[in-house]
Protein backbone atom coordinates (compact mmCIF):
# COMPACT_ATOMS: atom_id res chain seq x y z
CA UNK A 1 0.00 0.00 0.00
CA UNK A 2 1.07 3.78 -0.26
CA UNK A 3 0.05 7.14 0.18
CA UNK A 4 0.22 8.10 -3.33
CA UNK A 5 -2.44 8.55 -4.74
CA UNK A 6 -1.96 10.08 -8.10
CA UNK A 7 0.53 8.72 -10.89
CA UNK A 8 1.81 10.16 -14.33
CA UNK A 9 2.95 7.11 -15.65
CA UNK A 10 5.13 7.96 -19.05
CA UNK A 11 6.86 4.92 -19.43
CA UNK A 12 8.73 5.60 -23.00
CA UNK A 13 8.75 7.85 -25.69
CA UNK A 14 7.28 4.96 -28.04
CA UNK A 15 5.11 7.19 -30.56
CA UNK A 16 3.82 6.11 -34.39
CA UNK A 17 3.36 10.54 -34.49
CA UNK A 18 5.62 12.76 -35.87
CA UNK A 19 4.08 16.04 -35.07
CA UNK A 20 5.71 19.56 -36.01
CA UNK A 21 5.64 20.66 -32.20
CA UNK A 22 6.49 17.92 -30.61
CA UNK A 23 10.75 16.75 -29.64
CA UNK A 24 12.41 13.66 -30.22
CA UNK A 25 11.61 12.86 -26.01
CA UNK A 26 8.34 12.37 -26.51
CA UNK A 27 8.45 10.73 -30.00
CA UNK A 28 10.79 7.70 -30.79
CA UNK A 29 9.79 8.29 -34.83
CA UNK A 30 11.04 12.03 -33.97
CA UNK A 31 14.31 10.70 -32.94
CA UNK A 32 14.77 8.22 -35.91
CA UNK A 33 13.90 10.88 -37.85
CA UNK A 34 16.85 13.07 -36.41
CA UNK A 35 19.60 9.99 -36.85
CA UNK A 36 18.81 9.86 -40.03
CA UNK A 37 18.92 13.43 -40.80
CA UNK A 38 21.95 15.05 -38.52
CA UNK A 39 20.61 18.53 -39.63
CA UNK A 40 17.64 18.25 -37.36
CA UNK A 41 19.43 18.09 -34.26
CA UNK A 42 19.95 22.08 -34.20
CA UNK A 43 16.26 22.43 -33.37
CA UNK A 44 15.82 19.89 -30.58
CA UNK A 45 17.36 18.83 -27.54
CA UNK A 46 18.42 15.36 -28.69
CA UNK A 47 18.27 12.50 -25.97
CA UNK A 48 20.97 9.96 -26.14
CA UNK A 49 18.84 6.91 -27.14
CA UNK A 50 16.32 6.82 -29.81
CA UNK A 51 13.76 5.03 -27.20
CA UNK A 52 13.48 6.66 -23.58
CA UNK A 53 14.14 3.87 -21.35
CA UNK A 54 11.03 2.00 -19.04
CA UNK A 55 11.55 0.69 -15.72
CA UNK A 56 9.78 -2.76 -15.39
CA UNK A 57 10.13 -1.78 -11.63
CA UNK A 58 7.76 1.41 -12.07
CA UNK A 59 4.97 -1.06 -14.08
CA UNK A 60 5.33 -3.62 -10.99
CA UNK A 61 5.05 -0.96 -8.35
CA UNK A 62 2.38 0.43 -9.89
CA UNK A 63 0.23 -3.28 -9.96
CA UNK A 64 1.37 -3.89 -6.64
CA UNK A 65 -0.14 -0.48 -5.54
CA UNK A 66 -3.34 0.04 -7.63
CA UNK A 67 -5.60 -0.31 -4.65
CA UNK A 68 -4.26 2.46 -3.62
CA UNK A 69 -3.80 4.85 -6.72
CA UNK A 70 -7.10 7.10 -7.11
CA UNK A 71 -6.02 8.28 -10.82
CA UNK A 72 -3.43 6.92 -13.11
CA UNK A 73 -2.60 9.07 -16.29
CA UNK A 74 -1.39 7.32 -19.19
CA UNK A 75 0.76 9.78 -21.94
CA UNK A 76 4.04 8.87 -23.90
CA UNK A 77 4.92 8.69 -26.61
CA UNK A 78 1.53 7.50 -27.30
CA UNK A 79 0.08 5.42 -24.56
CA UNK A 80 -2.05 2.83 -27.12
CA UNK A 81 1.72 1.81 -28.65
CA UNK A 82 3.46 1.14 -25.00
CA UNK A 83 3.49 -2.16 -24.24
CA UNK A 84 3.55 -1.96 -20.71
CA UNK A 85 0.44 0.48 -20.25
CA UNK A 86 -1.79 -2.05 -21.90
CA UNK A 87 -0.37 -4.49 -19.71
CA UNK A 88 -1.35 -2.42 -16.44
CA UNK A 89 -4.95 -1.94 -18.17
CA UNK A 90 -5.20 -6.00 -18.62
CA UNK A 91 -4.51 -6.36 -15.39
CA UNK A 92 -6.65 -3.94 -13.76
CA UNK A 93 -9.22 -5.48 -15.99
CA UNK A 94 -8.85 -8.37 -13.90
CA UNK A 95 -9.84 -7.04 -10.45
CA UNK A 96 -13.77 -6.53 -9.18
CA UNK A 97 -12.71 -4.23 -6.58
CA UNK A 98 -10.67 -0.94 -8.66
CA UNK A 99 -11.61 2.39 -8.23
CA UNK A 100 -8.93 3.74 -9.89
CA UNK A 101 -9.59 6.61 -12.34
CA UNK A 102 -7.78 5.55 -15.91
CA UNK A 103 -6.68 9.14 -17.60
CA UNK A 104 -5.43 8.02 -21.02
CA UNK A 105 -4.00 10.71 -23.62
CA UNK A 106 -3.66 9.46 -26.62
CA UNK A 107 -3.42 10.89 -31.02
CA UNK A 108 -6.74 8.44 -31.08
CA UNK A 109 -4.96 6.24 -33.97
CA UNK A 110 -5.61 3.00 -32.72
CA UNK A 111 -7.07 0.39 -35.34
CA UNK A 112 -7.70 -2.22 -33.15
CA UNK A 113 -10.98 -2.85 -30.99
CA UNK A 114 -8.93 -3.73 -27.73
CA UNK A 115 -9.34 0.02 -26.71
CA UNK A 116 -12.90 0.32 -27.59
CA UNK A 117 -13.54 -2.92 -25.73
CA UNK A 118 -11.51 -2.09 -22.95
CA UNK A 119 -13.53 0.97 -22.74
CA UNK A 120 -16.59 -0.48 -22.76
CA UNK A 121 -15.75 -2.86 -19.97
CA UNK A 122 -14.04 -0.63 -17.93
CA UNK A 123 -16.32 2.50 -17.04
CA UNK A 124 -13.71 4.42 -15.26
CA UNK A 125 -11.04 5.13 -18.60
CA UNK A 126 -11.39 8.63 -18.90
CA UNK A 127 -9.58 9.97 -22.71
CA UNK A 128 -8.31 12.95 -23.79
CA UNK A 129 -8.19 12.86 -27.95
CA UNK A 130 -4.90 15.37 -28.68
CA UNK A 131 -6.02 16.80 -32.03
CA UNK A 132 -4.72 20.08 -33.23
CA UNK A 133 -6.59 20.77 -36.89
CA UNK A 134 -9.42 18.58 -39.05
CA UNK A 135 -8.33 16.83 -42.15
CA UNK A 136 -5.40 17.30 -44.53
CA UNK A 137 -3.90 20.02 -41.95
CA UNK A 138 -4.23 17.38 -39.19
CA UNK A 139 -2.02 15.15 -41.45
CA UNK A 140 0.59 17.68 -41.87
CA UNK A 141 1.04 18.80 -38.05
CA UNK A 142 0.76 15.91 -36.70
CA UNK A 143 2.21 13.33 -39.39
CA UNK A 144 1.60 9.62 -39.16
CA UNK A 145 -2.42 11.18 -38.95
CA UNK A 146 -4.65 8.95 -41.08
CA UNK A 147 -7.56 11.73 -40.56
CA UNK A 148 -10.88 9.46 -41.24
CA UNK A 149 -9.35 6.79 -38.38
CA UNK A 150 -8.44 9.53 -36.11
CA UNK A 151 -11.90 11.26 -36.74
CA UNK A 152 -13.65 7.91 -35.96
CA UNK A 153 -12.01 7.13 -33.13
CA UNK A 154 -12.62 10.13 -31.45
CA UNK A 155 -16.39 9.98 -32.21
CA UNK A 156 -15.82 6.32 -30.99
CA UNK A 157 -15.11 7.89 -27.73
CA UNK A 158 -17.66 9.94 -27.42
CA UNK A 159 -20.14 7.60 -28.00
CA UNK A 160 -18.92 4.70 -25.90
CA UNK A 161 -16.17 6.75 -22.95
CA UNK A 162 -17.08 7.31 -19.34
CA UNK A 163 -15.46 11.04 -20.05
CA UNK A 164 -13.72 12.22 -23.02
CA UNK A 165 -12.12 15.53 -24.04
CA UNK A 166 -10.39 16.52 -26.81
CA UNK A 167 -6.63 18.42 -26.01
CA UNK A 168 -5.48 20.79 -28.44
CA UNK A 169 -2.21 22.34 -28.81
CA UNK A 170 -2.19 26.33 -30.89
CA UNK A 171 0.53 26.79 -32.61
CA UNK A 172 1.27 28.69 -36.06
CA UNK A 173 0.42 25.61 -37.82
CA UNK A 174 -2.96 25.82 -36.92
CA UNK A 175 -3.99 28.91 -36.16
CA UNK A 176 -5.54 29.65 -39.12
CA UNK A 177 -8.24 26.01 -38.94
CA UNK A 178 -9.22 26.72 -35.31
CA UNK A 179 -12.14 27.49 -36.87
CA UNK A 180 -12.67 24.25 -38.40
CA UNK A 181 -11.49 22.18 -35.59
CA UNK A 182 -13.59 23.58 -32.91
CA UNK A 183 -16.89 22.87 -35.44
CA UNK A 184 -15.74 19.55 -35.22
CA UNK A 185 -15.04 19.55 -31.63
CA UNK A 186 -18.75 21.45 -30.91
CA UNK A 187 -20.68 19.16 -33.81
CA UNK A 188 -19.62 15.82 -31.15
CA UNK A 189 -20.81 17.50 -28.02
CA UNK A 190 -23.92 18.59 -29.39
CA UNK A 191 -24.28 15.22 -30.72
CA UNK A 192 -23.44 12.88 -27.63
CA UNK A 193 -24.87 15.84 -24.99
CA UNK A 194 -27.25 13.19 -24.18
CA UNK A 195 -23.75 11.01 -22.68
CA UNK A 196 -23.12 13.61 -20.27
CA UNK A 197 -19.58 12.00 -20.90
CA UNK A 198 -17.90 15.77 -20.77
CA UNK A 199 -16.83 17.11 -24.36
CA UNK A 200 -15.02 19.51 -23.27
CA UNK A 201 -12.15 21.19 -25.65
CA UNK A 202 -9.19 21.52 -23.92
CA UNK A 203 -6.81 24.21 -25.32
CA UNK A 204 -3.03 25.27 -24.66
CA UNK A 205 -0.97 28.00 -26.45
CA UNK A 206 1.89 26.46 -27.56
CA UNK A 207 4.99 28.60 -26.13
CA UNK A 208 8.07 26.28 -26.92
CA UNK A 209 9.78 25.66 -28.63
CA UNK A 210 9.25 29.55 -29.25
CA UNK A 211 9.40 29.15 -33.07
CA UNK A 212 6.17 27.03 -33.21
CA UNK A 213 4.25 29.92 -31.58
CA UNK A 214 1.29 31.71 -32.90
CA UNK A 215 2.80 34.50 -32.33
CA UNK A 216 5.27 34.14 -34.55
CA UNK A 217 3.93 35.30 -37.65
CA UNK A 218 4.63 37.98 -40.07
CA UNK A 219 2.04 40.70 -40.23
CA UNK A 220 0.33 39.69 -42.68
CA UNK A 221 -0.36 36.21 -42.16
CA UNK A 222 -1.50 37.69 -38.35
CA UNK A 223 -3.90 40.27 -39.82
CA UNK A 224 -5.35 37.34 -41.92
CA UNK A 225 -5.68 35.07 -38.38
CA UNK A 226 -7.38 38.33 -36.68
CA UNK A 227 -9.73 38.44 -39.19
CA UNK A 228 -10.60 35.25 -39.56
CA UNK A 229 -10.94 34.12 -35.64
CA UNK A 230 -12.91 37.61 -34.97
CA UNK A 231 -15.85 36.86 -38.09
CA UNK A 232 -15.69 32.89 -36.79
CA UNK A 233 -16.64 34.15 -33.19
CA UNK A 234 -19.04 36.72 -34.05
CA UNK A 235 -20.65 34.26 -36.39
CA UNK A 236 -21.39 31.11 -33.82
CA UNK A 237 -23.28 30.99 -30.35
CA UNK A 238 -22.43 27.25 -29.45
CA UNK A 239 -18.69 28.13 -28.67
CA UNK A 240 -17.29 26.62 -25.27
CA UNK A 241 -15.49 29.27 -22.67
CA UNK A 242 -12.21 27.31 -23.39
CA UNK A 243 -12.36 28.48 -26.56
CA UNK A 244 -14.07 32.04 -26.70
CA UNK A 245 -10.78 32.01 -24.02
CA UNK A 246 -8.19 31.19 -26.18
CA UNK A 247 -9.41 33.52 -29.44
CA UNK A 248 -9.44 36.50 -27.19
CA UNK A 249 -6.46 36.05 -25.94
CA UNK A 250 -5.00 34.88 -29.42
CA UNK A 251 -6.72 38.26 -30.95
CA UNK A 252 -5.25 40.54 -27.89
CA UNK A 253 -1.28 39.24 -28.65
CA UNK A 254 -1.42 39.03 -32.27
CA UNK A 255 -2.29 42.50 -31.93
CA UNK A 256 0.80 43.64 -29.51
CA UNK A 257 3.57 40.91 -30.49
CA UNK A 258 6.28 42.59 -32.76
CA UNK A 259 7.10 40.44 -35.36
CA UNK A 260 10.87 38.22 -35.22
CA UNK A 261 11.86 37.95 -38.58
CA UNK A 262 14.94 35.80 -36.90
CA UNK A 263 12.57 33.34 -34.76
CA UNK A 264 10.61 33.39 -38.52
CA UNK A 265 13.82 32.35 -40.33
CA UNK A 266 14.01 29.73 -37.89
CA UNK A 267 10.50 28.21 -38.68
CA UNK A 268 10.47 28.29 -41.74
CA UNK A 269 14.21 26.34 -41.63
CA UNK A 270 12.64 24.18 -39.74
CA UNK A 271 9.27 23.17 -41.90
CA UNK A 272 10.82 23.58 -45.26
CA UNK A 273 13.34 20.48 -44.19
CA UNK A 274 10.69 18.42 -42.84
CA UNK A 275 8.71 19.43 -46.49
CA UNK A 276 11.59 17.63 -47.90
CA UNK A 277 12.03 14.87 -45.52
CA UNK A 278 8.31 13.82 -45.63
CA UNK A 279 6.93 15.39 -49.00
CA UNK A 280 4.67 17.25 -47.61
CA UNK A 281 3.91 21.40 -47.93
CA UNK A 282 3.51 23.45 -44.72
CA UNK A 283 2.46 26.51 -46.76
CA UNK A 284 -0.95 25.17 -47.13
CA UNK A 285 -1.80 25.52 -44.44
CA UNK A 286 -1.33 29.80 -44.34
CA UNK A 287 -3.65 29.58 -47.21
Amino acid sequence: STSIDYIDYRSSNICNFKCRSCEPFFSNGIANEINKHKSLANFFVVPDKKIAPTSMTDKNWIIDNIRSIKRLMFTGGEPTKIPEVRQIIDHISKLTDIETNLLITSNGSFTDRYWEDITKSLRNIHWTMSVDAVGLPAEIIRHGTVWPTVAKNVETMFDIAQSVNIGTIVTNLNLLHLPELFDFANNLYQKYRSRANGGTHLIEICLFPDYMSPYNLPDSLKNLAISRLTQFAGSRKDLQESQIHVIETLITNLKTRIFDQALWHKFSEYNNALDSIRGEDHHMLFR
